[in-house]
């Protein structure tokens, strides 16, 4: 007998009792990638052009389906766990009312078990004001120490992205469209306007970290972005630089380095692309370069990351003019589809919907008229290079209706 006691207590110390540091359980995401479904037979038997229909993904054991939300056609991609995480709010400051809690929740598309996984449930209103105290770096944080997004990043844009090294996604701070419980509750917590505006300082970014579980958010330092503005900021993961790159139309490019918590400001060399409202972007992992659609643009822009350098198209052709309808987060979902090399853009505009085909090497469009039957079945969206697929979540805004998971290939990869 005594000797199991020693035993248990030994694992409570380490933690092993509890599969976590400290005695706290894994987190929802860390044994993951799943084991192959099913399913995965009828992703690699899609032709070329062709849709799948996966229907409603598995909803999570407690918190049930993911939500959709507007402005968010960005889902971070993370190859190493063989799916996609989905943030940001939908319906300004909407409350999920069977389980009042803010739709601030980050979810997680299993894409091996075709099955939602709950990263963050969302801030829990009724108990806003007791759940949370200012930690010793300024910001929020409940009685388990995590600092998770509370209204965060108002709607996601194409500012989130994964980092396969560090295991982490990264998301941001909003302070517009709060519920007054949170705004109250954010005036006791912070009556000094100093410390406030510390704690809203969107150039402190949020952390989830897969393994653990856990939220953090640090102080950063460097020359950094500020308090930038989230509408049209695109944030991409650089594996070459082991930073985060953001940028949001000021012709700078921002590296955030997570093991330094620092920023870098770079000046890139070329012209750089004109101010703009909102945008889109993906990374090109071939070519180390990031791709930016702005709302305003007539042009795609390349950022080449080892010449430092932007790479503008010269091609005078612009699906977004095409079409009748600008780079719109509401309106585009691009990704690099790594299979056939090119960059493509799904775009629902007023006339000539669907998708259209970037040569990356020539830096111009292939194609004039959208694809055929490539209208996109979804506002949010990911490209799996392990599936040679491309993903679409389709829900509407704060609504998990209909709810189905579609897929589209462009091209069979070559043998």
């Amino acid at each position: 007998m005594k000797r199991t006691l020693t035993l248990v207590a030994l694992l409570l110390l380490t933690g092993v009792a509890f599969g976590g540091e400290n005695g706290r359980k894994k987190g929802p995401l860390a044994n993951l990638p799943s084991a192959p479904g099913a399913h995965l037979a009828k992703v690699r038997a899609l032709g070329e052009g062709k849709w799948l229909n996966l229907g409603k993904p598995k909803p999570d054991p407690r918190w049930g389906l993911g939500w959709g939300r507007a402005y968010t056609p960005k889902m971070a991609y993370a190859a190493d766990l063989e799916g996609a995480f989905l943030n940001g709010q939908g319906v300004h400051g909407y409350v999920k009312k069977s389980f009042n809690r803010v739709m601030d929740d980050t979810w997680f598309y299993d894409v091996n078990a075709h099955a939602w996984v709950c990263c963050y449930p969302g801030t829990h209103l009724p108990t806003v004001e007791k759940d949370w105290k200012v930690n010793a770096d300024g910001f929020l944080a409940n009685a388990d120490g995590d600092s998770p997004p509370m209204t965060g990043v108002v709607h996601g844009y194409n500012s989130v992205s994964y980092s396969p090294k560090h295991k982490k996604f990264i998301t941001w701070h909003g302070v517009g469209y709060s519920k007054k419980p949170i705004a109250a509750m954010w005036t006791k917590k912070f009556p000094d306007k100093a410390k406030a505006k510390h704690y809203h300082n969107r150039q402190h970014p949020y952390f989830y970290d897969v393994k653990s579980g856990r939220w953090t958010r640090h102080k950063t330092t460097g020359k950094g972005p500020g308090s930038f503005r989230i509408y049209g900021a695109n944030c991409e993961w650089l594996p070459t630089r082991n930073a985060f790159a953001l940028y949001f139309w000021t012709g700078n490019v921002y590296f955030y380095r997570l093991e330094e918590k620092k920023w870098e400001t770079v000046k890139p060399e070329g012209p750089a692309p004109a101010g703009g409202y909102e945008g889109v972007s993906c990374y090109d992992s071939k070519r180390n370069r990031f791709y930016l659609l702005g709302n305003r643009r007539k042009t795609i822009t390349a950022y080449d990351v080892e010449a430092n350098r932007w790479l503008a198209s010269k091609d005078s052709f612009c699906p977004a003019t095409a079409s009748g309808r600008s780079w719109h987060t509401t309106a585009t979902i691009v990704n690099y589809d790594a299979a056939a090399d090119v960059v493509v853009a799904f775009h629902t505009g007023k006339t000539a919907k669907g998708a259209y085909v970037f040569d990356c090497e020539k830096l111009k469009w292939l194609n004039k008229e959208p694809l055929p039957d490539s209208v996109r079945k979804g506002r949010h969206g990911f490209y799996s290079p392990k599936q040679n697929a491309h993903y679409f979540f389709n829900a509407g805004d704060s609504r998990t209706t209909p709810g189905d998971i579609w897929v589209w290939r462009y091209k069979r990869a070559k043998k």
